[in-house]
């Protein structure tokens, strides 16, 4: 079973990260950090969670160039 994990780090912000259970990393906090155990664990809890399911979502395959939309099919 995955594990969500919080920390407190050496600049002493807060983080999480989300491990499968063969202890890959599956996702990070973005390593930003959080000020307390308690705003790590409110957003760790919330994407563990599924809050975000509906965000929309984007594939940018060339730098510079964001799709958020299916590519045309050709001769469509």
């Amino acid at each position: 079973m995955a594990k969500c994990i919080l920390y407190p780090r050496n600049d002493g912000k807060w983080a999480w990260r989300l491990e499968a259970d063969d202890g890959r990393i599956i996702a990070i906090d973005g390593s930003s950090g959080y000020d307390n155990e308690s705003d790590a664990r409110h957003i760790a809890e919330k994407i563990v969670g599924g809050h975000f399911n509906d965000a929309k979502k984007t594939i940018i395959k060339d730098i510079g160039v964001e799709r958020t939309e299916p590519e045309p099919t050709p001769g469509a």
